[in-house]
């Protein structure tokens, strides 16, 4: 009996995602890369636990079917639905995810083991 019940579950609960408004992997990153492409790039604030906070900017270009850095170096940023990761100028991975219901800070995330990333839209 409860075989049944969990095969009722696994066929007829998992189509409700789609249902409900849940993105694919391919739309949450279309949604991301739009808004990674902003006019005026971000402002970014990286606070980590020893104190030290670095602010700085940043901005987002496609060049051909990549999208880089736009300034800086030569960086390419990988997307995979929401989270968005790249190598800094200084070598640093950052990784963040992107918030899009949060106007103020739509990307949050972490570079290396003891430091968040936010940006912020200029």
């Amino acid at each position: 009996m409860k075989l049944t019940s969990v095969v009722f579950a696994s066929v007829f609960l998992l189509p409700i995602g789609p249902v409900f408004g849940q993105q694919s992997g391919a739309g949450a990153a279309g949604q991301t890369k739009n808004a990674l492409l902003v006019s005026n790039g971000f402002t970014w604030e990286v606070g980590c636990q020893d104190g030290s906070v670095y602010t700085g900017q940043v901005a987002f270009k496609e060049e051909g079917d990549k999208l880089k850095l736009a300034a800086g170096c030569d960086s390419v940023v990988e997307i995979s639905g929401s989270e968005v990761q790249w190598t800094s100028c200084r070598g640093s991975v950052v990784k963040v995810v992107h918030y899009p219901s949060n106007a103020k800070e739509p990307f949050k995330g972490r570079v290396g083991q003891f430091c968040e990333y936010m940006m912020k839209p200029k």
